[in-house]
């Protein structure tokens, strides 16, 4: 997508705080490696290709469904809080 659109911002959020980070299950150093691949082809696309942090986005424990891994309507609503300021932060340290 950046290739296609180069002058176009492109934000790439990671795996959000789910049911694994907060149990702590077996499965939690694959959600990592999950996360850090997101993070490296971000990294390595270039100034206006940047990685989010998906447990940034949703931080509250009240952001979870009874599941723990889907988005409650609070939890979407922080996201959207959360992803806008990172957006703008970002766009307004661009050069």
């Amino acid at each position: 997508m950046s290739d296609a659109h180069p002058g176009k911002w492109v934000f790439c959020i990671d795996i959000f705080t789910c049911d694994t980070d907060l149990l702590r299950t077996e499965q939690l150093p694959k959600l990592r490696a999950m996360r850090k691949i997101v993070a490296d082809a971000a990294n390595r696309r270039g100034q206006r290709v940047v990685h989010v942090d998906g447990t940034k986005m949703l931080t509250s424990p009240n952001g979870r469904t009874a599941d723990l891994v889907h988005p409650s309507p609070f939890g979407m609503a922080e996201m959207a809080r959360n992803l806008a300021a990172h957006i703008q932060e970002k766009m307004d340290a661009a050069p």
